[in-house]
């Protein structure tokens, strides 16, 4: 069976900065990849790239909003009656969720639906609305994909109301456009794991905004949803419970690893081959060293032998300063000879980490937030049901504001 999705000889650049030169890596089906690297690498454009993948025609060099595939493809391979019908690819952005795409994945213009007017709706009635506008015209796997989604919500919701707390997030009333950044992720994200037709979704930052019950709920989505996953993040954890493989993006040779390892595991080998790898540098270095000053002390033996000449002019004791003066230059050829033929090791170069300095506030500040009999809510209709806040933050205090997704930490700060 062919791979789902196959990068071969791929290159990747943004403007004119390479980010990833020719690349052969691919994932199979229901197969998890953790996409790890540095900030700025392009995890984030190469999951872009992999999301205008085809089914069917290879995407080769082209050029979108902001970067190119400069050479090779993606290409994606999945039963031809899937193929005909929708996309089998969904891309989970950070902050910019799609749900006209999601939900409508053959076209979502066709039947005049914008991403603004499901913003108004709720999840359950965008769903809804998705089965209706299902005439039958885009064929039977897109009918019984979008009621099959339908049905899936219906029952999480209930499911999960009270023992993940989704109850406070208010599906049934709110609309989407109006939940918190952290039930709108969550909802996206059961949407799309839940739907049938897609194989291949890619995750950016999923838990950015999700609460410990929800980041928990989602690991345990993703592996019984059996699709194939390819999730960059910066929750070890999380990468280590849900990844079975890891795609590594070294931004020093611009380069695409791929490895069937956890994302501890391949951490812990890469850090210990690069500790390896500066251990024999040096040490190649130190040995080199005490060889080309040994060579060098022998060269100047040579040097000063072949030059003697004895004051009461003994012709033996001049002959056997010179051979001896000759014997030390080929000693000294030598051991040049052994030391340049070993192979040379490169220096282990690592990008240098950002350090940002800041000077500390003189202690004579008197700053404080103070908060007193404090209610919020979006009206005085909408309270978003919590005991009157009483508090005070004096200067140089840190504090952390926890509670599940949608009890009001975004609307508090």
């Amino acid at each position: 069976m062919p791979p789902l999705v196959s990068l071969k000889n791929f290159s990747l650049s943004v403007n004119s900065l390479p980010l990833i030169n020719n690349a052969n890596v691919q994932i199979n089906r229901g197969q998890r990849v953790a996409l790890v690297g540095p900030n700025g690498c392009g995890k984030s454009t190469l999951l872009h790239a992999i999301s205008h993948a085809s089914p069917s025609v290879a995407h080769g060099p082209a050029s979108t909003e902001y970067f190119t595939i400069a050479s090779g493809a993606v290409e994606l391979h999945q039963p031809q009656k899937s193929a005909e019908a929708f996309s089998s690819i969904v891309h989970v952005k950070q902050d910019s969720l799609e749900w006209a795409k999601l939900l409508f994945p053959w076209d979502p213009e066709q039947h005049g639906v914008t991403e603004e007017e499901l913003l108004e709706m709720t999840v359950q009635e965008a769903l809804e609305f998705a089965v209706e506008m299902c005439d039958g015209s885009e064929g039977e796997l897109v009918q019984q994909d979008a009621l099959e989604s339908l049905e899936n919500w219906r029952k999480l919701i209930i499911a999960a109301a009270k023992p993940l707390d989704w109850k406070t997030a208010k599906y049934e009333g709110k609309p989407i456009g109006k939940l918190s950044p952290g039930c709108s992720m969550r909802a996206f994200l059961a949407v799309t794991l839940m739907r049938p037709s897609i194989q291949l979704v890619l995750l950016d930052e999923p838990t950015n905004h999700l609460d410990l019950p929800s980041v928990l709920w989602l690991q345990a989505a993703i592996k019984a949803s059996g699709k194939a996953i390819i999730v960059a993040s910066h929750d070890a954890c999380f990468m280590d419970e849900i990844a079975d493989h890891l795609w590594h993006v070294d931004p020093l040779h611009r380069e695409l690893h791929g490895s069937a390892s956890k994302y501890s595991a391949y951490e812990h080998a890469r850090k210990l081959a690069i500790e390896q790898a500066k251990k024999a540098y040096e040490e190649q270095q130190s040995r080199h060293q005490k060889l080309s000053s040994v060579a060098d002390k022998l060269r100047k033996h040579s040097s000063a032998g072949s030059k003697f000449m004895s004051t009461d002019k003994d012709k033996l004791q001049r002959d056997f300063k010179r051979d001896r003066a000759g014997r030390s230059g080929g000693k000294a050829k030598a051991i040049e000879t052994r030391r340049d033929a070993e192979p040379k090791l490169d220096k282990v170069v690592e990008a240098v980490p950002l350090k940002i300095s800041i000077d500390p506030v003189g202690s004579g500040s008197d700053a404080s937030i103070a908060m007193q009999d404090l209610k919020m809510g979006y009206s005085n209709d909408q309270p978003l049901g919590i005991r009157p806040i009483n508090f005070r933050i004096d200067f140089g205090e840190r504090v952390a504001i926890l509670g599940y997704n949608g009890v009001g930490k975004s609307t508090l700060l």
